[in-house]
């Protein structure tokens, strides 16, 4: 088995376990995510919604092996170093796109929590799970991190000096 063939099949059972964990951990991983507000509760509207919502984030967090491996290889990033830097850069921007959504959501929950303290009544918001999005945060975080690292760690090619 050549070194592509076998880089290929670890990058997938990284994936396998990455996808299991966070299908299994989903309720933890979301109670970490969602900000916490006085008087706002999540819940979802359909049946079997937040197994769709937890079944998507699992994969969008599963491809981020595989994508890291496809840029290495489009992006010729051979060095220890650079592989290093690039996993960095795709976890911060993945981390970055989830506190950004965070901070969305806390910003209208507090647009929200401010209507409702001018009426002075005890009132209980729900949000509903499917309107969240943090899947989708996710893979645009994957995206920003493959290509940052694509960009700026990509190997250059030096062409053999041939006498003219």
């Amino acid at each position: 088995m050549n070194k592509n063939k076998k880089a290929l099949l670890i990058s997938i059972a990284i994936a396998s376990v990455l996808f299991l964990a966070a299908f299994l951990q989903f309720g933890t991983l979301l109670s970490v995510l969602l900000p916490k507000h006085e008087h706002i509760t999540y819940a979802t509207s359909r049946f079997g919604s937040q197994f769709r919502i937890g079944l998507s984030f699992s994969l969008m967090l599963s491809l981020a092996p595989i994508l890291l491996y496809f840029t290495w290889q489009r992006s010729g990033i051979q060095s220890i170093r650079k592989r290093s830097l690039s996993i960095v850069f795709l976890l911060v921007s993945m981390a970055i796109s989830l506190l950004i959504r965070r901070q969305l959501l806390l910003t209208s929950l507090q647009e929200v929590s401010l209507v409702k303290s001018s009426t002075a009544e005890n009132i209980t918001i729900s949000i509903p799970l499917e309107n969240v999005h943090f899947e989708w945060y996710l893979l645009a975080g994957l995206i920003v991190g493959a290509l940052l690292s694509s960009i700026l760690l990509k190997e250059k090619k030096t062409e053999p000096n041939v006498p003219l």
